[in-house]
């Protein structure tokens, strides 16, 4: 009575081995989406580190009632960064290719 489901599975089974649909690409690619997801979780940490670190020195400068003009700086280098540098993802991804050889 359920003979057609081993008759179809087989089929597909058989049909699968001969085609080329692309699969083997895609595992190769498990480890760079791995390492994407690594570089993403820790570019969301340092931005809200940053971001954390913002919102305490504004608390502290009212607190004390200092005025605080650092939205006033218009030179990216003295800007919080909230973001990787290239050579820092480049270094992160080496040291995740490290760890997985």
């Amino acid at each position: 009575m359920l003979k057609w489901l081993t008759d179809v599975t087989s089929a597909k089974i058989v049909g699968e081995k001969d085609e080329d649909d692309g699969r083997d690409e895609i595992m190769d690619n498990d480890d760079n989406m791995m390492i994407d997801l690594i570089l993403s979780e820790i570019e969301l940490t340092v931005a809200a580190f940053e971001t954390e670190k913002e919102q305490r020195k504004s608390q502290e400068c009212l607190q004390k009632r200092i005025p605080d003009y650092s939205w006033l700086i218009s030179e990216n280098s003295q800007k919080p960064k909230k973001y990787l540098t290239m050579n820092e993802r480049a270094r992160l991804t080496r040291a995740c290719e490290r760890l997985r050889a």
